[in-house]
């Protein structure tokens, strides 16, 4: 455990609060919880009701459309004025993994990959999309569930190289 992790209820708030106003943009409780955690920053026992008081106090608010806390103008002001109060190691910890966890969280809103029984098998639908622009979309035809899945797996590790080499191979000039 690092020396430097919160454990104070009150600092955890303000550690929250100060993730979301550096991040400039809405997270899940799961998020916000796992920028702390994985972190280290705070205890793990503070955390989760670190969020429903500050959801009570109106500093958060929750998105019910989407699942996400939201910073409002009161949590905002608070952080402004009070973030400094954090030492600035465990600021930039947690800070660094939730800017991470955001990331990864947009990558997984890109990539599409299931696997759905059709006649004789499964069909695969890999995909990478940009917002409402669809940058890539392949349907394939696997025999069975575990090459299906295995497909999908390998499809989200590495999406870009698919994408990248279907790419030369259709847009490569022939002689």
């Amino acid at each position: 455990m690092p020396v430097d992790q919160l454990h104070n209820p009150e600092q955890v708030k303000l550690l929250l609060l100060f993730i979301l106003r550096s991040l400039g943009q809405p997270l899940s409780k799961a998020a916000l919880a796992e920028a702390c955690l994985g972190s280290e920053t705070a205890d793990i026992f503070l955390v989760a009701p670190a969020i429903n008081d500050l959801l009570s106090s109106g500093h958060l608010v929750e998105d019910p459309d989407n699942d996400l806390v939201v910073l409002t103008p009161l949590g905002a002001g608070t952080s402004d004025e009070l973030s400094r109060r954090l030492p600035l190691s465990v600021r930039e910890r947690a800070v660094a993994m939730a800017a991470s966890l955001a990331r990864m969280a947009v990558r997984a809103e890109q990539i599409r990959a299931a696997a759905a029984p059709c006649e004789g098998g499964y069909e695969v639908t890999l995909g990478i999309t940009d917002g409402d622009i669809t940058l890539f979309s392949l349907n394939m035809f696997s025999p069975t569930e575990v090459q299906a899945h295995i497909m999908c797996d390998n499809f989200r590790r590495a999406p870009e190289r698919l994408y990248t080499d279907i790419l030369k191979a259709l847009t490569a000039v022939r002689e």
